[in-house]
């Protein structure tokens, strides 16, 4: 396949999904959870009051060229649902208020925490008086993650849960890209699982809704085991580093450094909270029953080389000639209902125990992660031909992968747009006028970059990357404007026209985030002394505005 057109499938599924425009209030009846506490939030009346205010001053300042409405006045959507963020995280430092304040300025909710307990602290060895549970929390999140989903209503099985690492995730697109992402890769990936599987797919209702992280190589695990050598292969070409994709290295080089994606990586995780419940139900049992699972890794690779293994067992052999024709001769005379109670019957008999409805982001447009393959990004401005130029020589890649931004990227709403008249570059300014972290071998542009949890030593790239994220210059103002700016619903998007709806933040504060016993963790409280690392703009610690 020429590699023009190896790029243009890369990016096929970035092509299409709804513009994005600020909207106003939900519908009325929708749920709100509330929580009672003392600080003040905004009120109903200004919240409606400030999303019409938005939307006039988006329409009064031009707007930007390529946006539409997010929802047309003919247009039905399902009732609204959650986009919960949940952030396993022990302590605050730098690298945890950049994932705090990198979510917050692209207006993502505010995220319930999960084993965190305030500033980082000097570590003590109190193993000995906790028990099995309390002991692993300590080495892994799922425990934590587990009972928080638990406690959430059957009731909300539809929202849409993301986790992701509290210390080492730096968002990059809106959360509208995002979620068209993640429905557009569930998409293409039931199309493959029904070519792979044939009619089993549709009667065993196997499909793709927990999307993880990929990663290049198999750790914890090692490469001979079965965690690993029973998962599939990469969708990604298998010439997308040319002769040398998935290759040896050479010696003292990495050696996973052109190998595709292909591993589970649990530091980003996506799915419907009835499907999320499920995996992690599972990783927690497993967890408690066998001492060497005792990681997110191990745990959830150990899940998905199952579900994998049990597909193969799924996938209809090959007929003879005769019993295809018999299959033929019969659909003529067996009747609807006949078909229907054969197939229930099936699916009656068929263990499905093993099926958690994972799949991975093998192209890292939702994701990338940077652990081997920090060498593949660049950053660049796509309406800079030279910076375009320049990504592309620098890897000696002569096709230009890199070219065009992704049109689900243009079309969304500008990156420094809001409803006030904060001192920012003007609102309208395009997002190719912005520089975005782009891998130069796939010309994918991620939402979120994940940060190899191993390095996180000064002087490290994530310190050198932090300087060129396209919003850390205008931080502190842009956080000042997310605190300030009304709630509202973050994105409206679904698997197809038929399922659209508003996807809201379950959280009414901002400027912080709460963790399992409903406690508010203020920006300030936890992050005070990181603002010469996180804001680098030599104006002490950020505060709350006072007119929030």
């Amino acid at each position: 396949m020429p590699v023009q057109s190896v790029m243009d499938k890369l990016k096929q599924w970035q092509s299409s999904g709804p513009n994005y425009e600020p909207v106003g209030h939900p519908e009325d009846g929708f749920e709100k959870e509330h929580t009672t506490n003392k600080r003040s939030r905004l009120l109903r009346p200004a919240i409606i009051l400030g999303s019409l205010l938005a939307i006039f001053l988006f329409l009064s300042s031009g707007g930007h060229d390529s946006a539409k409405p997010i929802v047309s006045s003919k247009e039905t959507l399902l009732p609204p649902a959650y986009l919960r963020m949940v952030y396993p995280v022990g302590y605050a430092d730098a690298n945890y208020c950049k994932t705090i304040l990198s979510s917050a300025v692209l207006n993502y909710p505010e995220p319930m925490l999960i084993g965190f307990s305030g500033k980082k602290q000097k570590e003590e060895n109190v193993d000995s008086t906790l028990d099995l549970a309390q002991r692993i929390s300590r080495k892994t999140s799922i425990l934590g993650i587990d009972k928080h989903l638990r406690n959430i209503s059957t009731t909300r099985d539809e929202d849409l849960v993301i986790i992701a690492d509290g210390l080492n995730t730096w968002f990059q697109l809106r959360p509208q890209t995002l979620l068209d992402r993640y429905f557009e890769s569930n998409r293409d990936a039931d199309e493959r699982i029904r070519k792979e599987l044939g009619a089993n797919a549709d009667v065993l209702s196997i499909r793709q809704k927990i999307i993880f992280g990929a990663q290049r190589d198999c750790s914890p695990w090692n490469a001979e085991d079965p965690a690993c050598s029973a998962v599939p292969e990469s969708s990604l070409p298998n010439n997308i580093y040319g002769a040398q994709t998935d290759a040896q290295a050479e010696e003292g080089k990495d050696s996973f450094a052109k190998h595709r994606p292909r591993y589970i990586s649990s530091g980003f995780a996506m799915g419907p909270l009835k499907d999320m419940r499920k995996l992690y139900a599972a990783a927690a049992k497993r967890i408690l029953g066998d001492q060497h699972l005792q990681d997110e890794g191990k745990v959830l690779g150990q899940l998905f080389a199952e579900q994998e293994m049990a597909r193969e067992s799924y996938k209809i052999p090959p007929a003879s000639p005769f019993a295809r024709l018999g299959s033929w001769l019969s659909s003529f005379w067996e009747s609807a209902s006949a078909v229907e109670d054969r197939q229930a019957q099936q699916l009656r008999e068929t263990d499905l125990s093993r099926e958690y409805a994972i799949g991975l982001d093998y192209a890292s447009g939702l994701a990338f992660e940077a652990a081997h393959a920090d060498g593949d990004m660049e950053f660049v401005r796509f309406g800079d031909a030279a910076s375009v130029h320049a990504a592309n020589a620098k890897h000696g890649i002569a096709d230009s992968r890199i070219s065009q931004i992704a049109p689900d990227v243009g079309a969304s709403l500008p990156p420094f747009w809001t409803y006030s008249r904060e001192i920012l570059p003007p609102r309208n300014t395009s997002w190719t006028n912005v520089s975005l972290l782009t891998n130069a071998w796939t010309g994918v542009t991620p939402a979120i970059i994940q940060h190899d949890p191993s390095n996180q030593r000064t002087g490290s790239q994530r310190e050198t990357w932090w300087a060129n994220i396209w919003y850390q210059k205008y931080a502190r103002k842009m956080f000042d404007v997310h605190v300030q700016s009304p709630i509202g619903a973050v994105a409206v998007s679904g698997y197809d026209a038929a399922s659209r709806r508003q996807w809201w933040g379950i959280e009414d504060w901002k400027g912080g985030a709460r963790n399992e016993t409903k406690f508010w963790h203020r920006y300030e409280d936890v992050c005070g002394g990181t603002e010469t690392e996180v804001f680098r703009d030599s104006r002490g610690p950020w505060y709350l505005p006072s007119n929030h």
